[in-house]
């Protein structure tokens, strides 16, 4: 078996070494430029871009476009016509899925009626909860949302029925609401969306 002199053996490792080091210190500066932008409140989200079916409401609706900061009045989480609203959406949404069952049915009609009023929550409150994590993030990342605020409503019976998390964005003249509950897949969210109604 050929042997290679200590020298050169020596001189390998140092230029790895060398190499090694080199690679964290970048890797470390990276790190921190992400941080960097991540903690940076002056970056502003790119431009709206509007989904299929929205682009269709705009068409078909009465809703109007408003560039820039809007006289859109205030929607707050304990708003009585907001919980009406979701309530009555979240009813029509679990109608629509077939089901045979007495027991399913009976099921959907407690859900509705076992809804409390809603309280505004930070998005620390929906780490653990999936539907609503990636709902908040679908509408942060992919579509340059800004959220007007995130909603809870906590149930008493929690093994019977989850607590129910909604996220309200500015769209058009209006407000958007989703209900991330009723979410299958991020990509499906307009299927858990209304818009609301003064």
């Amino acid at each position: 078996m050929k042997k290679f002199p200590a020298v050169l053996i020596f001189c390998l490792y140092a230029l790895i070494s060398a190499a090694s080091a080199q690679e964290a210190v970048e890797s470390t500066a990276v790190a921190a430029e992400n941080q960097e932008l991540v903690d940076d409140t002056s970056i502003k989200p790119l431009a709206t871009h509007l989904s299929e079916s929205e682009k269709l409401q705009e068409e078909t609706s009465d809703l109007n476009y408003i560039a820039g900061e809007t006289s859109r009045p205030d929607l707050l989480c304990d708003d009585e016509n907001l919980f009406k609203q979701i309530k009555e959406f979240i009813f029509a949404s679990e109608q629509l899925k077939p089901t045979n069952s007495v027991h399913e049915k009976r099921s959907r009609i407690l859900l509705v009626n076992n809804l409390h009023r809603f309280e505004e929550v930070t998005q620390d409150a929906l780490r653990g909860n999936f539907e609503a994590s990636a709902a908040l993030a679908n509408l942060k990342i992919n579509e340059n949302r800004e959220i007007h605020r995130i909603c809870a409503s906590y149930t008493n019976n929690s093994k019977k029925f989850k607590d129910i998390y909604i996220i309200i964005y500015p769209y058009l003249d209006r407000y958007k609401v989703v209900v991330t509950n009723i979410m299958l897949l991020p990509e499906k969210m307009d299927d858990a969306t209304f818009i609301f109604k003064w």
